[in-house]
């Protein structure tokens, strides 16, 4: 051992002054962190990995997940049974990208009053592998659903812990809300899982304090918008969570801490800047939608003299919501919603206990995170307030904070049974967590599955009857002509589009649809090429009968039964 000023070097390291150095009886020394231990002494030994805190994560993360995916591609293709149009527009789009029009989808689709197009290159894959099927638009959504339950799992863990994410993942993971949309080809999962990643991200920065955190969180937050249209909202008040941050938590240096956010930000604005014609377009986008959908444009509210009562169709939209939401569903035949309240009783009670047990947490650990329910549920839910219809689809970015809330109450449960240092009361605390957490699921996957996805709205809303047309006309030759018959659905409807991208040659016979002089005719043909009569809704009755007269020799088939009624009813006239 040699002085060396400071400190001592031993063996070739140096030892600061008041470490601990011990001498063996040869004179040799050793050093094993910041005691010196005699030479020839074992070192401790290491954890294996599989016993590790993150091994369990790791594990249990994976199960769950696992379960995620389950529930999610179950009979995918089938249920719900048919195709919704605005499913079909994600899957019309993927093809247009595939087809080199990329020009006409980025940075936003024209299509459905104007969309962000990242689901859209998201599906592109899947629709190049699968082709058009209902599984290509279904699957990337389902898939994604899953990824929000893993990529949830590690935000609240860096949030709240292991416990808070431990219990979040699994509600999630069998949330019958959160089931039913990563069960469509809606857009709107990328709401909950942009959300989910972008408070990772910053909850890591913020954690790090290293300025290429920051850049990246500043990119994956700027990347949300591309995600879903209501993303703003949520952007809003992840900026109001940061600043709270500062304010409670007072990271020091200052000037470093706000130097970081600022490059974060900026690297956000950054990302956004290809988006914000979407944001300013009077004919398409964000600003077209809240016009046509904004409670500002009704008729009720125009009649309106006064401020009150302007206040007073907010407040009526405001009960409406919340009574759709929480305790009786109202029906939305835009996506089949309704037939169940979006939330079932064990979460509004695990949610609400949560609701006071947030702010005392906050205030007693001075941590601005437990103030994210607070602030991001009442901006989301602006969304649903101030337009029209909808409210299961544009409130579904406040479920991820509703099971913040109700996993904070768990975590609370658990920690304080953990911390009696009693043995037993950890195991009958583990017990309580799985069974509450295993009723929550059981409940909402009945919900799903037993109540919802075979429902009147529902089947009325997916149209399992066009679907099977559809995909039948898709099968028979691309030159064939076809004389389509249906009042609900004309045969350029998104749904039939997208399946019969190889028929161009196609008209509308019904009353509703078809051309003057053309309007639910039977048409005289003495065809030159193979000509199909399809018959669909009504028509399936009212025509049969006498297309089979009208063209004797032809082929006629029939759909399978839906509801006890056939599908479709098909004649084809072969040419002469």
């Amino acid at each position: 051992m040699f002085d060396v000023g400071s400190g001592y070097l031993v063996r070739g390291r140096h030892v600061h002054a008041g470490e601990g150095v011990i001498g063996t009886p040869g004179g040799g020394w050793v050093m094993i962190g910041d005691m010196a231990e005699p030479e020839g002494t074992a070192p401790a030994p290491t954890t294996p990995f599989h016993r590790t805190a993150l091994a369990r994560d790791l594990a249990f993360i994976a199960l769950v997940a696992l379960a995620a995916v389950l529930l999610r591609v179950f009979e995918l293709a089938d249920s719900p049974f048919g195709l919704h149009g605005d499913e079909a527009w994600t899957g019309l789009d993927a093809r247009a990208i595939l087809d080199g029009q990329k020009d006409i989808i980025w940075p936003y689709t024209r299509a459905a009053l104007g969309q962000p197009s990242g689901p859209m290159f998201y599906t592109v894959p899947f629709e190049a592998l699968l082709g058009p099927s209902v599984l290509a638009i279904r699957l990337p959504m389902a898939l994604l659903g899953a990824a929000t339950v893993v990529v949830g799992f590690f935000a609240m863990r860096e949030l709240f812990g292991r416990p808070a994410a431990y219990a979040w993942a699994v509600l999630a993971a069998g949330s019958s809300w959160l089931i039913f949309y990563n069960r469509t080809g809606f857009t709107v999962p990328f709401m909950p899982f942009t959300e989910m990643l972008s408070l990772l991200a910053v909850t890591v920065a913020l954690k790090r304090r290293w300025w290429p955190w920051y850049v990246l969180a500043g990119f994956i937050v700027g990347a949300g918008i591309y995600g879903y249209y209501a993303y703003p909202l949520f952007a809003f008040g992840l900026g109001a969570y940061v600043l709270l941050h500062f304010i409670i938590e007072r990271p020091r240096p200052a000037w470093l801490h706000v130097r970081n956010v600022l490059v974060m930000g900026l690297t956000a604005l950054l990302i956004v800047q290809p988006m914000w014609p979407y944001f300013t377009s009077k004919d398409t986008g964000w600003r077209h939608d809240r016009d046509v959908f904004a409670l500002s444009g009704t008729a009720a509210y125009k009649a309106a003299e006064t401020n009150s009562e302007k206040l007073d169709l907010y407040r009526d939209n405001a009960i409406n919501m919340t009574r759709t939401l929480l305790w009786k569903g109202t029906l939305d035949y835009s996506d089949g919603t309704g037939a169940k309240p979006a939330l079932d009783w064990s979460v509004i009670t695990l949610a609400g206990i949560g609701l006071p047990l947030s702010l005392w947490y906050a205030w007693t650990r001075r941590k601005a995170a437990y103030l994210l329910p607070w602030i991001m549920i009442p901006l989301i839910l602006v969304g649903p307030i101030s337009t029209l219809g909808g409210y299961h689809r544009r409130s579904l970015g406040s479920l991820v904070f509703v099971l913040m809330l109700a996993s904070m109450t768990l975590s609370f449960a658990w920690e304080t049974l953990e911390r009696t240092s009693k043995r037993q009361a950890t195991i009958v605390g583990t017990a309580v967590f799985a069974v509450i957490l295993g009723i929550s699921s059981a409940i909402n996957v009945h919900r799903y599955f037993w109540d919802v996805r075979d429902s009147a709205p529902m089947h009325f809303t997916y149209a399992p009857e066009l679907t099977l047309t559809a995909r039948w006309v898709s099968q028979q030759p691309d030159d064939a002509h076809i004389f389509w018959f249906s009042n609900r659905w004309a045969v350029e409807y998104e749904t039939t589009r997208y399946f019969l991208r190889g028929q161009p040659n196609r008209e509308n016979r019904s009353e509703r649809f078809g051309e003057e002089g053309k309007k639910a005719v039977l048409p005289d043909l003495n065809p030159a090429e193979q000509s199909i009569i399809v018959l669909v809704d009504e028509y399936v009755t009212s025509l049969d009968g006498m297309a089979a007269q009208k063209y004797p020799t032809s082929t006629r088939y029939q759909g399978p039964l839906v509801k006890g009624r056939p599908a479709f009813v098909a004649f084809v006239i072969e040419p002469r």
